[in-house]
């Protein structure tokens, strides 16, 4: 027996009927391993795959932090789609603020905006094992591996931000209403202090003030002072000489 006929003969395990059929060499490629990712999508039925049509039309990479966000475009004329709720939803998908009864009525030829697109989000996985991508050509196995496995799961950030926007809603029609109590109160007493002013109200006022203005003189001396403070002697007993 040759040395290429020794090299072809199956092990001793082997079936009998599990004929050798082709051979293929197999090459390691790290061109593309410091940019390729496994992307697994844990909520996902596997028996609804992402295609052309669902699949992704935007992505957002972070490199050194190795964050996935990818943008999923939702069917909004399929007859399954809530455009009620579609609406509610789109305000956290924009920058506007939310309406109030301050703003008056909506106009109803204003074009609304609508929930059409899901934020996938990343979290990585700690590498349990190595993956690899092969691809075949001319009868060729080119392996690279994969630099990390990250898993997408649906974001629901937008419901955080119709939140913050509904507190502040709330807060601006809350500081409208403090605003017109507080200017209510403040022509309230301005109204009174109309009412109070009067003639007699302006007689009263002025015997307020001293008629006479004149030096005061003092007719204890320093000793006598002394001795009253020593005696515990209340100075409010001490009557003035006439």
């Amino acid at each position: 027996m040759s040395l290429e006929q020794e090299s072809k003969k199956l092990p001793d395990f082997a079936d009998e009927g599990d004929e050798l059929v082709k051979e293929i060499p197999i090459y390691l490629s790290q061109r593309l391993a410091k940019y390729l990712y496994l992307f697994q999508y844990p909520v996902r039925a596997s028996g609804c795959p992402y295609n052309q049509g669902s699949g992704p039309n935007k992505a957002r990479i972070k490199p050194i932090s190795q964050l996935i966000e990818l943008e999923l475009p939702i069917d909004t004329n399929t007859s399954q789609y809530n455009r009620e709720r579609g609406e509610e939803l789109a305000l956290g998908m924009n920058d506007k603020a939310l309406r109030t009864a301050l703003d008056g009525e909506n106009d109803a030829d204003e074009p609304k905006d609508l929930l059409d697109k899901q934020i996938l989000v990343s979290s990585l996985i700690p590498n349990a094992t190595n993956y690899l991508a092969g691809v075949l050509r001319n009868d060729e196995m080119h392996l690279t591996p994969f630099h990390g496995v990250v898993q997408l799961r649906p974001s629901f950030k937008y419901l955080d931000k119709i939140d913050e926007k509904h507190r502040q809603a709330t807060k601006k029609v809350s500081d409208e209403e403090n605003k017109e109590i507080l200017a209510k109160q403040k022509a309230e007493l301005e109204q009174k202090a109309k009412a109070l002013q009067t003639p007699e109200a302006d007689i009263i006022f002025n015997r307020m003030f001293a008629s006479h203005v004149g030096d005061l003189e003092c007719t204890t001396s320093v000793s006598e002072y002394l001795d009253l403070v020593s005696s515990n002697t209340s100075l409010r007993n001490v009557k003035a000489e006439t």
